[in-house]
């Protein structure tokens, strides 16, 4: 078992190793709170410092020591089936993957039963040897994922956001004149046709991660890539407007597994509706997720929806069940999956529950 240090300072806060630093602890006054972790077991969250956790939402992600495998330790309490070593990202050997059989067998979004042919000629057209998105395996990722909530406004969590390994954004969110507020770095973007109006500027340097919720979405990028008009097939149909081109480097695109739109619904939101994948998604290539902009009208009816859109405001439950999400959102963060909700303290003001955390 090995333990963990933070140090309070009044307003500034610094992780310090305790070895290191013995002359700056014996010259100043600190409030020394001590957070246990348990490193083969996962955490151990009935030590969590409530007072802590709400005043670490501003700390460096690089000052606060990165655990390989934290996240996947700490998700499998809750939710004994997950696999870390499920594939993220479909490839040209899906056909091989032991789950092909459950994949071919089940509809859109959760699988691609009817269209298997299709799928192969989609990722024909994409380039089998592609640069490793998973990059070095053996560094430890410190996750920071960027939801679109207007709680984000005012925040000025721009630089902290830019410190982080990873940086994860929903949909086509935009970052130019927000930089202040949601920062600058994406690593990957996480869309599908209706939101893939985000500007050239936001998704140059990022991965984009496809999100595929029916045959049509398949069509889409496969007509995009190759330079058609998706408008014109025949049978495409889509909820709103979609673009009918897609300026994107084809070897920073990536397929989501259709398996982890199944997970977020049956094993984490355990919901009927339609689940968003962005934070299932981190949990399994993150070793250290934070979280920020995830729906502040909870608390205020008046925050609007999108930091980018003020006048629209709380949303309704369509196809996506928010409320169901939020609750699950909390629950992450209250059991210390999700370690940190930068946009607000709030959500980390909680009592561990030891039954609640528990699958």
């Amino acid at each position: 078992m090995a333990f963990t240090m933070y140090f309070t300072d009044g307003k500034n806060i610094q992780w310090l190793k305790a070895n290191n630093e013995s002359k700056f602890l014996n010259s100043r006054n600190i409030n020394l709170t001590q957070v246990l972790e348990e490193k083969v077991t996962g955490p151990t969250m009935k030590t969590r410092s409530i007072e802590t956790t709400a005043n670490m939402t501003r700390v460096s992600p690089t000052l606060i020591p990165c655990t390989k495998g934290y996240t996947h330790r700490a998700i499998k309490r809750l939710v004994p089936t997950f696999d870390p070593d499920l594939p993220l990202f479909l490839n040209r050997d899906f056909r091989k993957w032991k789950d092909f059989d459950r994949l071919k067998e089940t509809t859109e979004p959760y699988g691609f039963k009817y269209h298997v042919s299709f799928v192969e000629k989609l990722m024909q057209a994409l380039p089998g040897n592609t640069p490793n998105i998973m990059g070095n395996d053996m560094k430890c990722r410190r996750c920071v994922i960027i939801a679109s909530s207007g709680g984000s406004i005012g925040k000025h969590l721009g630089s902290l956001i830019d410190r982080y390994d990873v940086v994860i954004r929903m949909n086509d969110a935009p970052v130019r004149n927000y930089e202040r507020d949601v920062g600058s770095i994406t690593a990957f973007r996480m869309l599908y046709p209706e939101s893939a109006t985000a500007k050239r500027i936001d998704i140059s340097d990022a991965y984009i991660v496809f999100l595929p919720y029916k045959l049509s979405d398949y069509q889409w990028l496969y007509d995009v890539i190759k330079g058609k008009n998706p408008l014109k097939r025949i049978g495409a149909h889509f909820w709103k407007s979609v673009p009918k081109m897609f300026d994107k480097n084809v070897n920073k695109i990536r397929i989501l597994n259709p398996y982890i739109h199944e997970e977020a619904k049956v094993y984490h939101l355990k919901d009927n509706n339609r689940p968003s994948c962005g934070i299932v998604m981190a949990l399994h290539y993150c070793d250290h997720v934070d979280i920020t902009g995830f729906s502040a009208y909870d608390d205020d009816p008046n925050i609007p929806i999108h930091y980018y859109d003020p006048e629209l405001k709380k949303p309704r439950n369509t196809v996506h069940d928010w409320t169901s999400e939020q609750r699950y959102l909390n629950k992450l963060l209250k059991c210390g999956v999700i370690e940190r909700d930068l946009t607000t303290t709030d959500r980390t003001n909680i009592t561990y529950d030891p039954e609640l955390c528990q699958s």
